[in-house]
């Protein structure tokens, strides 16, 4: 959770990529080290427990998905957003807009920044 969170804080960015990378290796690591204590303790060396399965997954899954949200568009909030549907009202001549998206009347909220 913590490489997603920070893969998603800093989308598109060296330091989201970093933290993938970094979370990749370290899941990656553990599933590795986990592997050789169960050799060093008499497991024969072709035998994959489920414990295996469960860290290679993990891995599988961390990869994936922090990948796909680190790639996420970096988008900017609306600076007048519909009430109801959160349309960009920003542009529109009058100062109590109908949204053109849901038809709400008087439909501007002013966004402190």
């Amino acid at each position: 959770m913590l490489v997603w969170a920070l893969c998603f804080r800093f989308r598109r960015r060296t330091a989201g990529l970093v933290a993938w990378i970094a979370g990749v290796a370290a899941a990656a690591t553990i599933a590795l080290l986990d592997r050789k204590v169960r050799v060093w303790m008499g497991d024969p060396d072709d035998a994959f427990s489920s414990m295996q399965m469960v860290l290679w997954a993990e891995v599988a899954i961390v990869s994936v998905m922090g990948l796909f949200i680190w790639a996420m568009p970096r988008r900017p909030a609306p600076e007048f957003p519909c009430k109801r549907c959160g349309y960009d009202l920003a542009g529109l001549e009058t100062d109590a807009p109908t949204c053109p998206e849901c038809g709400r009347a008087n439909a501007r909220v002013h966004v402190l920044r």
